[in-house]
């Protein structure tokens, strides 16, 4: 890790969590900036020490397989995307013709950037999907390559449920997490 952490640093979240649940409207704004400061100064050396875990995490994985945390979550390396619609007025004509005008499932489809890519994929299958959509795989920010990146599945989330089989092909070597 290349932060290293100053002497101001010291309390520890306790004895801040104190500080905040202490401050007024009658607090000196030099101590609230003060500790607004530190927080944001920790938040960034937090930020770093997962990324620097994340590093770690992956090889791990790599060489050791899946990390079982508990019967429905494990982690495990996969790649970080991002699907893009390509336009929005041929999937929205699209999805309103393969859904025979029914506008109140064609709503089911949207999310906060117009489409639920799920979703519209479901309706309109793998090859219609990838007229109007285009799928992106982010490079690290730092590097310009493609960073492979820790993901957790939780088979409570799963649509495929106790199906997905991946959890129990875990190595038994992996250490079970609480």
């Amino acid at each position: 890790m290349t932060t290293d952490l100053p002497e101001k640093t010291a309390p520890t979240l306790a004895t801040m969590q104190s500080e905040i649940a202490s401050f007024d409207t009658e607090t000196d704004s030099d101590k609230i900036l003060e500790l607004r400061n530190r927080l944001d100064f920790l938040s960034g050396v937090i930020r770093e020490m997962k990324h620097d875990l994340e590093g770690v995490l992956v090889e791990w994985i790599n060489k050791n397989g899946d990390l079982v945390i508990n019967d429905d979550t494990r982690l495990y390396v996969g790649t970080q995307r991002r699907v893009k619609c390509k336009n929005n007025q041929a999937v929205f004509d699209k999805l309103m013709e393969s859904l025979g005008g029914d506008i109140e499932q064609v709503l089911g489809a949207l999310s906060s950037n117009a489409w639920k890519h799920g979703a519209a994929k479901n309706i309109l299958g793998s090859q219609e999907f990838e007229t109007h959509f285009e799928q992106t795989i982010l490079p690290d920010v730092r590097t310009g390559k493609v960073r492979k990146v820790v993901k957790e599945f939780n088979r409570q989330f799963s649509r495929k449920g106790i199906q997905n089989a991946r959890i129990d092909a875990a190595p038994t070597r992996t250490p079970k997490l609480n």
